[in-house]
């Protein structure tokens, strides 16, 4: 992509669920562009003990190295908790 995006969603909804999540790209140079994308989740349910938090982020980098080769760089985390007993 060789353009700067930014595109940020938050979600509302019964039973404490809500959700955040961003997108964010820059160009830096011709060349070069950094990436991350975030997400915050909670979530319960109207039945006994069903929860889900989420949260996490994901970061990546690219660089022009010529017309035809792009080197990259990849980072993920993610931290889950979830209680299910229906």
């Amino acid at each position: 992509m060789n353009q700067d995006l930014t595109e940020v969603r938050a979600q509302v909804g019964s039973w404490d669920k809500y959700r955040f999540t961003a997108d964010v790209n820059r160009v830096i140079t011709d060349k070069w562009a950094v990436r991350t994308n975030l997400m915050i989740q909670s979530k319960n349910d109207w039945r006994d003990r069903l929860w889900e938090d989420k949260k996490g982020f994901h970061i990546t980098t690219s660089y022009k190295l010529t017309p035809k080769l792009t080197a990259r760089a990849e980072f993920e985390y993610l931290d889950t908790r979830r209680v299910i007993s229906v």
